[in-house]
């Protein structure tokens, strides 16, 4: 989505910003809470789990508390559960990419 408008990709990249921030916050308060777990939620999968969320947390933020109640206390369930890597053998990336064996996800080399 490029623009030429400076004001349009100043809105695009705070947006961005704000998005990493809130996402690697709440990702720090799930690794609190997993405990014993927290070393089997990989970056690249919170990555995933946050995208899926995402419209989720943004009605959250954007409603009265009361009102979202039941959705906070649904979306805790699914983010401690989703969170949790179940193949706990499994290489994170950085790992991958250093033995050679990371692959683009489907979607990328289509492109």
């Amino acid at each position: 989505m490029p623009s030429s408008k400076r004001v349009v990709v100043e809105v695009l990249l705070y947006a961005a910003l704000l998005t990493l921030v809130v996402s690697r916050r709440l990702l720090a308060l799930v690794r609190r809470r997993l405990r014993a777990m927290a070393d089997r939620t990989p970056e690249q999968r919170w990555g995933a789990v946050f995208v899926s969320v995402a419209h989720e947390l943004l009605s959250v933020a954007t409603r009265p508390l009361a009102a979202t109640r039941p959705l906070l206390r649904r979306l805790d369930k699914v983010l401690l559960h989703e969170a949790v890597d179940p193949n706990a053998a499994r290489h994170g990336l950085l790992a991958s990419v250093e033995q050679r064996t990371h692959r683009l996800h489907p979607m990328a080399s289509a492109a």
